[in-house]
């Protein structure tokens, strides 16, 4: 709906319109997670190797089935009552509590510092320019087209970046949370050595990593 809007709208509340519904879709995946992905409370060493957000208003589930058999975790959710962090299976299964504990302080990082409401208007930024310039490309504007086109490649450029600086940012706020930046970096090479094995690729993630615990 949102996009028809955007493309085949006239008037400027059909524009205003699909824009609230574009970030109010985004701004409920904390509720998608918690309805939509296979999740399971956390057992008693999984909750010990998260106690570092014990003291906070944080919902922590465990991402089971297909979507839990990588490593990874993820912060979901923009209001408080539906914030929520996800914490794959497999990451308790191939790592130890420690790097456990650093994936919950660096996801409890971007839950505190609110970088999904960074992330939803960067989305909603990057959608309405794309989706624009199928309107004026549809409606033979070549202008406008270019110029929408345009303007959602260098959206798209800027909100990578953007991203990455919160990834770092969510780094340093584990380091402090923990007080120990090794700890913080020991758990970035053991992430980087099972993505590695996990992807088959010994190059990207190995240079984001190294960056990160440059950074660090």
């Amino acid at each position: 709906v949102a996009g028809a809007l955007l493309i085949f709208g006239e008037s400027l509340l059909e524009l205003v319109v699909a824009v609230l519904l574009l970030a109010g879709m985004v701004s409920m995946s904390g509720t998608f997670f918690r309805n939509h992905v296979a999740t399971r409370p956390l057992n008693e060493r999984e909750r010990a190797a998260c106690e570092i957000g014990a003291d906070q208003d944080i919902a922590f589930r465990v991402a089971t089935g297909e979507f839990g058999q990588t490593i990874n975790g993820l912060a979901a959710g923009v209001f408080p009552a539906y914030k929520i962090i996800l914490i794959n299976e497999h990451s308790f299964e191939a790592l130890d509590d420690e790097y456990i504990a650093m994936i919950a302080a660096h996801e409890l990082g971007h839950v505190d510092e609110n970088h999904a409401v960074v992330s939803l208007v960067g989305a909603v930024v990057l959608t309405a320019p794309s989706l624009l310039s199928v309107r004026y490309f549809v409606q033979h504007h070549w202008m406008l087209f270019l110029v929408a086109g345009s303007a959602a490649l260098v959206g798209r450029i800027v909100l990578a970046w953007i991203r990455r600086q919160l990834e770092y940012r969510a780094d340093r706020y584990a380091a402090n949370l923990l007080e120990d930046p090794h700890q913080v970096a020991n758990g970035l090479h053991a992430l980087r050595d099972a993505r590695m094995i996990e992807t088959a690729d010994e190059q990207s993630p190995g240079r984001l990593y190294e960056r990160a615990v440059r950074r660090i």
